[in-house]
């Protein structure tokens, strides 16, 4: 897609509380400001928090796990030892933020998760490309599924044999874009 290898500062993996990684991404997307590199940082958290989407202010609180909100947007996410993030994170001088189309950013990542999954062997790996399958605007049947990440599809989010396993969210700021992605490792709700 135009970006090399050499370009992208490959951060080693994180493991701290949830709290604490989040944090991290804003530091790091005010350092991407600063030297216009693009960054990929890998994290997993060592507790367990309910983390809400940018836009949701009012979810019910969940007995026994701390409640987060993270700087970019969508569905609530338990993050746990079972949730492997990834951040990348843009400069706003990056191609894959040249489109005016502000979800056009997620096309390259999902199609770089697709990518990875199919190389590992994974079967059945598609990149949803339509509008998103829930929002918190829709019909009253569709707001609760919104609330939750993996319930519902968003663009370039990554299904395996029909079901999400890689949720992306973002946030833009002057100076480049965060792009919070998560995989699950396991289920179990």
């Amino acid at each position: 897609m135009g970006v090399s290898d050499t370009d992208w500062l490959r951060l080693p993996l994180e493991r701290d509380t949830s709290e604490h990684l989040l944090d991290r991404s804003i530091e790091l997307l005010t350092l991407t400001g600063e030297d216009g590199r693009a960054r990929l940082r890998w994290y997993a958290s060592t507790d367990a928090a309910i983390v809400l989407g940018r836009g949701q202010r009012h979810a019910e609180p969940v007995p026994g796990h701390e409640q987060l909100q993270r700087p970019s947007g969508g569905g609530a996410v338990l993050m746990n030892e079972d949730l492997l993030s990834l951040d990348v994170i843009l400069p706003r001088t990056h191609p894959w933020l040249a489109e005016p189309d502000l979800g056009a950013v997620f096309d390259p990542i999902g199609q770089a998760w697709a990518g990875a999954l199919t190389d590992l062997g994974v079967p059945d790996v598609a990149i949803h490309s339509g509008p998103a399958t829930a929002t918190r605007l829709g019909p009253p049947e569709q707001r609760p599924l919104a609330e939750v990440c993996y319930a519902s599809l968003g663009r370039g989010e990554v299904t395996v044999e029909g079901r999400k396993v890689v949720g992306l969210s973002q946030r833009r700021r002057k100076h480049g874009a965060l792009v919070q992605c998560g995989i699950l490792r396991r289920w179990a709700p």
